[in-house]
């Protein structure tokens, strides 16, 4: 199937080219060989982070890694106290970002289980109500 603009075209046009009728919809067995051909109306869900990368990833950002340095330099050149305020700087940064990425993803996550759309269409000649990942 080509990728066309189909608003511009008429409804007898766009039913042609869906193999489709306005007043009939399609056929469940038109629905079998399209959700096998195509595959489910859905976005692959991606893998749930674990507090691990969470925390790595804390830790490796670009801020954190330039005042780690700068606490090492501090340490050598001004003593232990600025380079332990620079050390007490990081942790509380890593552990408010941790802790705010870490809710997010769990309200994302629960959001995404919680979110089930569905849509009415007319299969067969007949309206029903389906999930939108059996949209074909």
């Amino acid at each position: 199937m080509n990728i066309q603009a189909y608003h511009h075209l008429s409804v007898q046009e766009v039913e042609r080219c869906f193999k489709s009728d306005r007043a009939k919809g399609i056929s469940g067995k038109t629905v079998q060989s399209l959700l096998k051909e195509y595959g489910l109306n859905s976005l692959e869900s991606l893998k749930a982070v674990s507090a691990w990368e969470i925390l790595l990833r804390q830790l490796s950002n670009f801020f954190v890694l330039l005042l780690a340095i700068a606490a090492v330099i501090s340490y050598f050149v001004d003593g232990p106290v600025q380079a332990i305020v620079l050390v007490t700087i990081i942790l509380i940064n890593v552990v408010f970002g941790f802790f705010q990425e870490y809710k997010a993803e769990r309200a994302l996550s629960d959001l995404k289980s919680s979110f089930h759309a569905t849509c009415k269409v007319i299969r067969g000649g007949k309206v029903g109500v389906v999930s939108t990942k059996y949209l074909v």
